[in-house]
């Protein structure tokens, strides 16, 4: 005890305090002791093995990952898939063939998807904060290899155009795609994309969606299979149509009555659509 008075001298009082606060302290709970946590160790740099070669990256290329991861990241995905009869299609193309039209599939599949994309609006639309933009242009991407880069060179108004002028001008994209010669006009205004890879003999994949587009169309590869029909089975030249929709935008419903109606489209292959009749 350290007295108050002075030199420190002590009173009674002094020591009857001291007696009364030591009593004070004992009676509270002793405070649990608190368990350190372990430090977690800091990760190691990832050790790449020695030799090999660096390829860089071009300016295309981080451009694409760059947008591809982004629309990954922040468009819920969801893939639809369809197989869809192509033996009229086929039909059709060796009609407009024997007239001198140099016509492809994608650019036949253009054309009916540009069909589909007035009828549901909300596929040719942009996702954005303040809610759903739809687009009054039609505008189809076809994506290209050019080399080791992926490009998507557009062509404009598909709906307005009839098949003729669809593969003239996806024929000169795709020619200045591949020679480096595209305007940034040729690769703007996108409003979906259709992604091919049928002529490596896939038949299905899940494409990531081109952003700021809700939608991208995967093209599988035609092949001859077994079709039952009634009474019999029958080979058929069938292929498989996959849709990536953006969730925010369209639905999985939405995203099958696209499909049905481009399926319908495909099978029954009006000359009148594709000249633009209608």
């Amino acid at each position: 005890v350290k007295g108050p008075g002075p030199n420190g001298r002590i009173v009674s009082t002094d020591v009857k305090k001291y007696v009364e606060e030591s009593k004070t302290q004992a009676k509270k709970p002793a405070e649990p002791a608190v368990e350190k946590k372990p430090t977690a160790p800091k990760p190691k740099p990832v050790s790449i093995p020695a030799g090999g070669q660096v390829v860089p990256l071009t300016n295309i290329q981080k451009i694409v990952a760059e947008r591809l991861t982004m629309s990954y990241q922040t468009a819920p995905h969801i893939n639809i898939q369809l197989d869809v009869n192509c033996e009229k299609m086929m039909e059709i193309r060796n009609i407009l063939k024997a007239q001198g039209l140099k016509v492809s599939y994608n650019d036949i599949l253009a054309k009916f998807t540009a069909v589909v994309l007035k009828e549901f609006p909300r596929f040719n639309s942009v996702y954005e904060d303040d809610g759903v933009h739809l687009l009054e242009d039609i505008n189809i991407g076809i994506a290209v290899a050019a080399g080791d880069d992926l490009v998507v060179p557009v062509v404009k108004n598909v709906d307005q155009r009839d098949i003729a002028v669809i593969a003239n001008e996806s024929a000169r994209l795709i020619a200045a795609a591949r020679e480096g010669k595209l305007m940034p006009d040729d690769i703007s205004g996108g409003t979906l994309t259709i992604t091919n890879l049928g002529m490596f003999g896939v038949r299905t994949f899940s494409p990531i969606i081109n952003p700021p587009q809700v939608a991208i169309l995967a093209v599988g590869s035609i092949e001859p299979r077994a079709v039952v029909i009634p009474g019999q089975i029958i080979a058929q030249h069938m292929m498989t149509l996959s849709l990536s929709i953006d969730h925010r935008v369209v639905n999985g419903a939405h995203g099958g009555q696209f499909l049905s109606r481009l399926k319908e489209l495909v099978e029954t292959a009006s000359m009148e659509v594709l000249m633009n009749r209608l």
